[in-house]
């Protein structure tokens, strides 16, 4: 590639795709004034303990890659495999590492096998806030991914003003692994038919070169979400949650557990606590479970005095440690009790009634879709216009 112009024909295929957008996304959009620094959470796949915050081996992950400081492409590459559930359905998360070229200061090119971290997370989060913001579209192709229009500089401001400041080498090196990187998720189970999706953070994308960055730092690109992203916003499983409060938080485990809270805890109130066992939510994190308990107890406590300092819980949070039977020196697991904030529980409450407009609008739009359905089978069949519209007053 060498000038902005040519991103122009792949542009205005996916453009065309953004004028006609569907019901589903118009619905997943957020365009009031009043909601700049709101965003959605994808139910499934913000659940995915899918990122790599550190080298050091957790019990119960199959891999000891160091996301922040990469493998050698001479070193097998590892594939992550982690266990979790959500609403009682168990599910099996792979993820497979992208293999990158990095240069060096003094121009040599190395070869780095990388899997997605924390700034790759960040990176995503600022993407689909975008995408909410008007600037997602849906691909041509019969799957029609959900993507978003952006700019390296864009992106680079969006980070900057939310505290994450990275180089413009930086950012595309970590579109370079959210590309190449593969998420894999299978259900499992004892039921026989198991179902998995698999594809890449971001999927079909086009991405200026550093010639077309130094040139023009507006130029743009676009990029393609992981399916399960696609399919929650076909079926409206997605949630508001603050932006603002997420990406201020220096805690990476605990921008997880907000993100969960804000997802599930929907009858957030101090008669609803929240509650949980250390093992259970660890285990399931992008952290896992280290050896020690004392390690695992010090990152749960740090992760809620976060949430603690973006007013999300009261700090008066209550542990209750379950004692090994046979040795009760020796603390098994520890439970935890959570109360909302007023605030919280107020934006739980404004998110509650967003998602009953959601879900109206909705049925509405389903119910439309079915009558137009009924009236093209009438142009077509004789006769069958009485039985639709008789089917559609029965519904």
């Amino acid at each position: 590639m060498s000038s902005s112009k040519d991103l122009e024909p792949n542009k205005k295929t996916a453009t065309s795709s953004a004028r006609g957008k569907s019901s589903q996304m118009a619905l997943f959009e957020l365009l009031d004034s009043s909601d700049t620094e709101y965003s959605n959470t994808i139910e499934l796949y913000d659940a995915l303990p899918k990122g790599v915050w550190s080298g050091k081996k957790k019990r119960g992950d199959k891999a000891d890659i160091d996301a922040s400081q990469p493998s050698a492409v001479s070193e097998l590459p590892k594939v992550i495999t982690r266990p979790f559930k959500s609403r009682g359905t168990s599910y099996q998360m792979k993820v497979k590492p992208a293999i990158i070229e990095r240069v060096d200061d003094t121009g040599e090119v190395k070869t780095l096998v990388m899997f997605p971290g924390t700034r790759e997370e960040l990176i995503e989060e600022a993407l689909r806030k975008f995408a909410v913001q008007g600037q997602g579209f849906e691909s041509d192709n019969t799957s029609k991914d959900v993507g978003v229009f952006f700019s390296v500089n864009q992106l680079r401001k969006e980070l900057a003003r939310t505290g994450h400041s990275y180089s413009a080498q930086e950012i595309l090196e970590a579109l370079d692994i959210m590309s190449s990187s593969l998420i894999e998720v299978s259900q499992t189970g004892r039921s026989r038919t198991k179902e998995t999706i698999r594809g890449n953070m971001l999927g079909s994308m086009l991405i200026a070169s550093r010639e077309q960055y130094l040139e023009n730092s507006a130029v743009k690109c676009y990029a393609t979400f992981h399916p399960l992203v696609t399919q929650g916003i076909r079926t409206q499983q997605f949630r508001i949650y603050d932006y603002s409060v997420s990406m201020s938080m220096r805690s990476d485990l605990g921008r997880y557990m907000y993100k969960r809270l804000s997802h599930y805890w929907v009858q957030a109130s101090l008669d609803h606590p929240y509650e949980f066992k250390l093992t259970t939510f660890l285990s399931q994190s992008p952290r896992g479970l280290s050896e020690r308990m004392k390690d695992n107890l010090r990152a749960v406590r740090n992760a809620l005095k976060s949430l603690v300092d973006e007013d999300v819980i009261l700090p008066e949070w209550e542990e209750i440690m379950i004692k090994n039977a046979a040795d009760k020196r020796i603390v098994d697991d520890v439970g935890f009790r959570l109360l909302p904030s007023e605030s919280f529980i107020k934006f739980m409450m404004k998110a509650n009634r967003r998602q009953s407009d959601i879900r109206g609008q909705a049925e509405l739009l389903n119910a439309r879709a079915a009558l137009k359905q009924g009236r093209a089978i009438s142009e077509t069949e004789p006769g069958s216009a009485e039985d639709a519209g008789r089917i559609f007053d029965e519904a």
